[in-house]
């Protein structure tokens, strides 16, 4: 069985495919970190938060996010990121 390797990464979020009103230009502004002992950092352009996570077979579990809750400046994709984050929490990797 295929595990994928979340730790010792930062996964940056490349966008909605399809919809290129949600792609960010820059990728660096909308990251997870996956930690060892089960935390995932979450940066939402200029928001910070965290969450704890959980393999499960081939998906992830993720506790309630904690996020600040600065507002961005215009343009921001702060809001779509936290929406797909909240659309894929569960689902098979």
């Amino acid at each position: 069985m295929f595990v994928p390797v979340l730790t010792g990464v930062v996964w940056t979020w490349q966008g909605i495919p399809g919809d290129a009103s949600a792609t960010p230009t820059d990728p660096t502004a909308y990251t997870l970190t996956f930690d060892d002992a089960g935390s995932v950092a979450i940066r939402a352009d200029c928001n910070q938060g965290n969450a704890s996570y959980e393999v499960e077979g081939s998906g992830i579990a993720l506790s309630p996010t904690t996020m600040t809750r600065v507002a961005c400046s215009p343009g921001s994709l702060y809001d779509r990121y936290v929406q797909s984050l909240e659309q894929v929490l569960g689902k098979n990797v």
